[in-house]
């Protein structure tokens, strides 16, 4: 479990090893701090966003807003994208071939 204060860009976890939660969390810096093409793609993406976060998030999505939800499913399709890819190429296909477009677009160094 973790935090990410944007206003600190701080990183909260109860452990600190916890490499999965690190990702997660800095899903959430990438998709606060993101360029307009970055939230271009979780706004035309929010409906599978959703989908993410019901699939993946830890906590009842249901008590979420629609924006939290979106926001908790990037931070979950950034967390699977990264660490566990094949994972993420064979359940979110469509959501990982548009991230990876966008990646290498707008920032191909990563």
């Amino acid at each position: 479990m973790g935090t990410f204060n944007a206003k600190s860009g701080v990183v909260r976890m109860r452990t600190m090893n916890d490499l999965s939660t690190l990702v997660h969390e800095g899903g959430h810096a990438l998709h606060m701090a993101s360029t307009a093409e970055m939230k271009a793609f979780a706004t035309q993406n929010g409906r599978e966003l959703e989908i993410v976060a019901r699939d993946l998030y830890g906590g009842d999505t249901d008590k979420l807003t629609k924006s939290d939800r979106i926001a908790e499913g990037f931070a979950e399709l950034f967390r699977v994208y990264t660490l566990s890819r094949p994972f993420a190429d064979k359940k979110y296909p469509v959501l990982t071939a548009k991230f990876d477009a966008l990646l290498e677009k707008h920032a191909p160094e990563m």
